[in-house]
């Protein structure tokens, strides 16, 4: 066996495979063939675990497995051995289809492969010391997350933007606006979730400011009235901004998702239409019962993905809109706690006691105010922002 890279894989091919329910070889094209070292009568019939390499961790099949279990798709770095022992990466992209699984490859050609590979050789080592397929999938998920990622679900269709950018330019291709726009759209919304995760930090600043209000006014018989209703009122307006500011996190959640999954969506199907049109000019001996077959079951792919990077553009402007009305209603909110604010203030004036505490409180919310402020004010210029790069998205 011979430990080195296959020689011969170029950028712009793109090999194919499709396998039933168990992961039985059932057809793929000529490139996979050539890479596999092997002959057809070799490779029909034979589980697609025959090209499996060593170096492979098990927790990334895990992944592979439970992702299409759901009837979802999956991106991945894969390490193969072709028959000699030589090997060869791909970014693959597999999808189910009825009565199994089709996989499109390519050539894997940006830098994220050596971090994925160092990953990879990490878990190996964890499962040689007893770590099972589902714990080195979550060390698997964690360990992306620690790349940047909200999970390995943005990590693929990040990766797959990435290669597929990085193949086009290798081949003189221009690059897809389509793809540009949803790599625009996940960079705003990541902008987004982090300046709304660092507003839902800061109300640690007043959580207890409403109480201390209280208890400071108790002590002051002019003041204790006044002071308790201007603590409650201030205490209910903030309980509402965090309402909202967490229903705007959780949405940017799920939308960071589908931008996610929209772009991989996209990418896949150009991928895909590709393969096809491979396929149908070089392929006579494949390994298919039908050539038709496999282009209708390739074709079924295709407009699967399409749909997908559609309806992730359109559920990204039916929702961008919502934001930008929640951004709107966010700066109200803050009027109104900047108004509550500064009625303690005038209460406090109006006091004869040492209100010295009141004061210090009074200093602390007005520290929250300002951060509050300038945070809205960038949430609210990013929310109109991605509305103008959907408008660009759907246009594309």
């Amino acid at each position: 066996m011979i430990d080195e890279p296959v020689e011969g894989f170029g950028i712009e091919e793109l090999f194919l495979s499709r396998t039933d329910g168990r992961g039985v070889i059932l057809s793929g094209n000529s490139v996979f063939a050539r890479l596999a070292g092997y002959g057809w009568a070799e490779l029909i019939g034979a589980p697609h675990r025959l090209i499996r390499h060593p170096d492979m961790p098990r927790g990334v099949f895990h992944l592979l497995w439970e992702t299409l279990k759901q009837g979802r798709s999956f991106g991945g770095y894969v390490k193969n051995r072709a028959s000699d022992g030589r090997y060869y990466w791909v970014f693959a992209v597999v999808v189910p289809v009825q009565g199994g699984y089709l996989s499109v490859r390519l050539k894997p050609s940006t830098g994220l492969l050596a971090k994925v590979s160092d990953l990879y050789r990490a878990q190996l080592v964890a499962e040689a010391a007893g770590q099972t397929p589902a714990e080195s999938a979550a060390a698997i998920v964690a360990a992306v997350q620690g790349l940047g990622h909200w999970d390995y679900r943005a990590f693929m269709g990040h990766a797959l933007g990435a290669e597929f950018a990085a193949r086009d330019a290798a081949m003189g291709r221009p690059g897809n606006a389509g793809v540009s726009r949803f790599d625009e759209i996940g960079s705003l919304l990541s902008q987004l979730m982090r300046e709304v995760a660092l507003v839902q930090d800061s109300f640690a600043l007043i959580a207890n400011s409403p109480a201390n209000l209280i208890i400071l006014g108790a002590r002051l018989k002019s003041a204790r009235e006044p002071m308790k209703v201007v603590a409650q009122n201030y205490g209910l307006l903030a309980d509402e901004l965090l309402r909202s500011i967490t229903e705007l996190a959780e949405g940017l959640e799920v939308l960071l998702r589908t931008a996610h999954d929209g772009r991989m969506g996209l990418c896949a199907s150009f991928l895909y239409r590709e393969a096809i049109q491979q396929y149908c000019a070089c392929e006579t001996d494949h390994g298919a019962a039908s050539h038709d077959a496999e282009v209708e079951i390739l074709t079924g792919a295709l407009d699967r993905f399409l749909r997908n990077a559609v309806d992730g553009v359109q559920r990204i402007g039916a929702e961008v809109g919502r934001f930008v009305h929640l951004a709107t209603q966010l700066r109200r909110q803050v009027s109104g706690l900047a108004v509550t604010r500064v009625t303690c203030r005038i209460e406090a004036a109006a006091i004869r006691e040492d209100t010295s505490g009141i004061d210090e409180v009074a200093v602390q919310l007005a520290i929250f105010q300002q951060q509050l402020e300038r945070a809205l004010d960038r949430i609210y210029l990013a929310c109109h922002g991605l509305n103008g790069r959907v408008e660009g998205l759907s246009a594309a």
